[in-house]
């Protein structure tokens, strides 16, 4: 029963991330790929995660690991990646850029959620 909620868990999160890819035009199979791969580790790594959009024409990818602190992966559509990480004590909170190559660790990325 576990894995049929797993795998509608993951279906319905990838359909999101499509729509979304699909909205900002997202047409290299390298990078839709690439962000298929992140959702998929982090289900297998147990990441309770969101898909959003956001204004900047990027896919993100963010858990809410304790109220108020949000960790994102922004990817845009030539697969460099913003990782932010919104604390609630603001003094705490980062940023960093990963920039797209074919051989990304995705599971690195993954545990930044």
């Amino acid at each position: 029963m576990v894995q049929i909620k797993s795998d509608t868990y993951l279906s319905d999160t990838l359909a999101k991330a499509s729509n979304v890819m699909q909205e900002y035009n997202f047409n290299n199979e390298k990078i839709i790929d690439f962000v298929n791969a992140i959702i998929r580790e982090a289900i297998h790594q147990d990441k309770n995660l969101n898909i959003s959009a956001d204004t900047d024409a990027q896919i993100v990818i963010y858990t809410e690991n304790e109220p108020d602190n949000f960790r994102n992966l922004a990817i845009d559509e030539e697969g460099d990646v913003s990782y932010m990480f919104f604390a609630k004590d603001k003094e705490q909170s980062k940023r960093k850029m990963y920039y797209f190559e074919d051989e990304m660790d995705v599971k690195e990325l993954v545990a930044l959620l």
